[in-house]
């Protein structure tokens, strides 16, 4: 059981599953990580400053390469994947020499401006600054920078989201040929991410509690969620394999076939990653509480749950009547 951060010995901090630690010696910083406690102890106690891992001037690539380390067995591996291509484009624009301390608000505000004039969407701009932020959270763990620079993230437009009704549902599964038309099944069910399915273990599901538990996510936390008595019964046949053998390239192939003889093709909008918006969206439209389909969905922030806030919106009409009696 991991150590309770107001126990762990001075110079030691725990960040999702990771212990990192530093300390000072002869006026230089050492510093270093483990995902074991006492192997992060023993790290810290033998450091000396001979050690090749002692660096006052860490450059933007290796804190790229050092984030990469830590972050390969701890997400899912689309995710990961997606890691490092965001991570190629910030060194193909951020000169990977800079030491990372030198990085500031103006060298961020460049990248944006490159960015933008590259016609990038705000949405991707921001995902490059997440990654960035990871980076000097990761320099702050280690030692190698005091404080993170100011990042000036830019507003996203709010969209319409884009869900599933009924019976379009229906029309996609039953263009479907299985093991696709299950997968898609249970994506609605669950809200589960596509790559979160993929990669599903059996030891992820639990059947006599019907509950699926997730211990490597994109926010890099544990969830679970719950199952239906339909994707219960679609995973039950599923296994023991499950669907490691699927590729996301040909589920997304033979999801296109069924969405264009649904009628759908033209609909850019209409993707898999809908049924994770269709399921948050039926939830939200009978009336469960944000908090719970964030914790169902494994948001980090409520305020991307809050998204679907005004699929409920009729329900204002109803409170205006509270004043209406009053007047």
């Amino acid at each position: 059981m991991a150590a309770h951060k107001s126990k762990l010995p001075k110079g030691i901090r725990l960040r999702g599953s990771r212990y990192y630690w530093s300390k000072q010696v002869n006026g230089q910083r050492l510093y270093g990580s483990s995902i074991d406690l006492t192997q992060a102890i023993t790290q810290m106690a033998t450091a000396k400053v001979a050690d090749t891992s002692a660096q006052t001037n860490i450059t933007l690539q290796q804190a790229v390469e050092q984030v990469e380390a830590n972050i390969e067995a701890t997400l899912a591996y689309n995710t990961y994947r997606a890691a490092l291509t965001m991570h190629k484009i910030i060194l193909s624009h951020i000169n990977p020499t800079m030491i990372l301390s030198d990085i500031n608000t103006q060298t961020l505000d460049d990248f944006i401006r490159q960015l933008k004039i590259e016609g990038k969407k705000p949405s991707y701009i921001n995902q490059a600054l997440i990654h960035i932020s990871r980076l000097y959270t990761t320099g702050l763990d280690y030692g190698w920078i005091d404080k993170k620079p100011t990042i000036h993230w830019l507003k996203n437009p709010n969209k319409k989201i884009r869900f599933f009704t009924v019976e379009e549902e229906h029309q996609l599964l039953s263009n479907l040929s299985q093991p696709y038309q299950n997968i898609i099944a249970i994506l609605l069910d669950t809200g589960l991410r596509v790559n979160e399915l993929l990669t599903l273990q059996p030891d992820n599901i639990n059947l006599t509690k019907k509950q699926i538990t997730l211990w490597h996510t994109k926010t890099n936390s544990t969830r679970t969620v719950p199952l239906t008595d339909r994707a219960e019964q679609l995973l039950k046949q599923a296994l023991p394999d499950l669907y490691k053998d699927i590729r996301y390239s040909r589920l997304l192939y033979y999801f296109n076939k069924a969405k264009a003889a649904s009628g759908l093709k033209a609909d850019t909008a209409c993707t898999i990653h809908t049924c994770r918006h269709t399921c948050a969206s039926r939830l939200i439209q009978n009336n469960i509480p944000v908090p719970i389909i964030q914790r169902w969905l494994g948001h980090s922030s409520i305020s991307t749950t809050m998204r679907y806030s005004h699929l409920t919106d009729d329900e204002l009409l109803e409170a205006v009547d509270v004043l209406n009696k009053i007047n």
